[in-house]
């Protein structure tokens, strides 16, 4: 029998391989920190101002996030990161596939896992209804809905209610919905306040200003691609807002 002699090289190799993992993980975290401070502080001026963050603010965001699961592989909170931002940049899939990566770890919060994987999900198919819908405008026949839209267009006197209502909750009068203005109108027209996937979809959809606010152009669009995809659903929002099917005003709610 012959006792091996361990070389001390091997553990100092050892070592200093650990020690420069332990590095890595470091600044992945402190990259991860960083990049979510940016992240909800352009959130927080956003909401704020009743816009939509930036959308170069919002790569970046995912490239630095990114780049800390490069340097740590198992830097959870940078995949929660990439996941969430994917959502907000109509990146649906690839943001499922990072909470599939994420499902595959150990001790990770399933039920985060769960919450934005449906969450991308509804944004998803909120997304593939509106491309369905431009299909059914552009390409297929024309359609006539009442007094509401005819041969494919908007009729002058719809053309006029909308311009109306959109004045209603346009508060500030500068000319488009914001965010706090946008929930005001879907409780008017919902009963609750507007959620995320779907004020997201109306911003990044239809018109919107430079301030990512919705345009009365992006308002009008929105209307007729939902009254061409299912009429009784604007209906239900123009009693709401308090019309009858000629059109005509009954009652004014905006709140």
């Amino acid at each position: 029998y012959q006792r091996r002699v361990r070389d001390p090289m091997e553990n100092n190799n050892t070592d200093a391989c650990e020690d420069i993992d332990e590095q890595l993980e470091r600044e992945a975290q402190q990259l991860y920190i960083n990049t979510n401070r940016i992240l909800e502080e352009a959130e927080a001026n956003a909401q704020q101002q009743g816009i939509q963050v930036d959308e170069s603010i919002l790569e970046d965001c995912l490239c630095k996030f990114k780049e800390c699961v490069h340097l740590d592989h198992d830097c959870v909170d940078a995949r929660f990161g990439i996941a969430y931002v994917c959502g907000h940049l109509d990146l649906y899939d690839e943001g499922i596939a990072e909470l599939a990566v994420l499902e595959g770890m150990e001790d990770v919060d399933k039920e985060r896992i769960n919450e934005m994987k449906a969450n991308l999900l509804q944004m998803k198919e909120a997304n593939s209804e509106h491309e369905s819908d431009e299909e059914i405008h552009h390409d297929g026949p024309l359609v006539t809905v009442d007094i509401l839209v005819n041969n494919g267009e908007i009729t002058p006197l719809f053309r006029s209610v909308l311009t109306d209502i959109f004045a209603r909750f346009d508060k500030d009068k500068d000319g488009a919905l914001n965010q706090r203005e946008l929930d005001a109108f879907h409780r008017v027209v919902n009963g609750t306040p507007i959620a995320q996937p779907t004020l997201h979809f109306l911003l990044t959809h239809f018109d919107v200003n430079n301030k990512g606010a919705l345009t009365l152009n992006g308002f009008i669009a929105f209307y007729i691609s939902q009254t061409v995809g299912d009429a009784e659903e604007t209906w239900k929002d123009l009693n709401q807002l308090g019309y009858n099917r000629q059109l005509q005003l009954q009652h004014t709610t905006t709140q």
